[in-house]
């Protein structure tokens, strides 16, 4: 991550001034903490269906779902195409 301009110290090497990225740097919140337990007990042996399934967001919610205990995750989208290479990964 660059600095500003007036982070940068003078006669310092600009390369000395850069700083790694950090996740909670693109977030303009702070982070929330999740309980993965209590989210596995809560959707166990439930079927929970997706819609946007083959977006990008929805597709990752997807693959997320799909570690936890659901009887079924059902995939709902307008493009069969992007179900379809969702559902096999």
């Amino acid at each position: 991550m660059l600095p500003s301009l007036s982070e940068i110290a003078p006669g310092k090497p600009l390369y000395q001034s850069v700083k790694e990225l950090r996740i909670e740097d693109l977030l303009p919140r702070r982070s929330v903490k999740v309980n993965i337990g209590e989210i596995a007990r809560f959707l166990s042996d439930k079927v929970v269906l997706v819609t946007g399934a083959g977006g990008s967001i929805g597709g990752e919610l997807c693959k997320q779902l799909s570690s936890f205990p659901l009887k079924k995750l059902i995939l709902l989208g307008k493009g069969e195409n992007s179900l379809f290479i969702l559902s096999r990964s």
